[in-house]
């Protein structure tokens, strides 16, 4: 992301007040100290005209399991 935010030529600072965020807080974003709110993520890609693809892992042998895609009893959507 910070790669991005440089080659459009912003700052921190501009990109964080831009999508109404610290700068304090976008910069342990980019250094990885930070966990990624997806919100705040989609606001700075949208702002840095950036797209992200999110892949979801699957642990091996439970993709597509049963009628429900592998959605068990007991899982908190409570449409098990």
């Amino acid at each position: 992301m910070a790669e991005v935010r440089r080659a459009r030529g912003l700052t921190q600072a501009e990109v964080a007040e831009q999508v109404g965020l610290s700068r304090h807080w976008l910069a342990k974003l980019e250094t990885g100290r930070s966990a990624v709110v997806l919100d705040h993520l989609l606001r700075i890609l949208r702002r840095l005209g950036a797209t992200v693809v999110i892949t979801f892992d699957v642990p091996d042998g439970t993709a597509g399991e049963g009628a429900n895609g592998g959605v068990g009893e007991g899982d908190p959507d409570g449409t098990a």
